[in-house]
């Protein structure tokens, strides 16, 4: 897989997105890095941030299906690797 280098505007949403995640606005969060996907399909903190705020809002299929695809891109993404260890705990409730 060829791995694209971020852009500025990339970091930017990524970073914008985190402070939404911060402020528990998940739904808001999710809209940027799915912009942030539109631009570079490859970017796994996009997918990270996207599962982790799906956790939030206990929607565990969709979260494990998106840290998943991070780890797909990253197979070294400890993040990812722990929020997906967390949702498939929290699903097995």
């Amino acid at each position: 897989m060829i791995k694209q280098k971020k852009t500025s505007e990339e970091n930017f949403l990524i970073n914008q997105a985190v402070s939404l995640i911060n402020q528990k606005k998940y739904q808001e969060s999710i809209d940027i890095n799915l912009k942030v996907l539109s631009m570079n399909p490859d970017n796994s903190a996009a997918y990270n941030n996207i599962g982790f705020a799906y956790g939030n809002l206990r929607k565990w299929d969709k979260g494990i299906e998106y840290c998943s695809k991070a780890i797909e891109i990253n197979p070294n993404f400890e993040l990812a690797k722990n929020n997906l260890n967390w949702m498939k705990k929290e699903k097995a409730k």
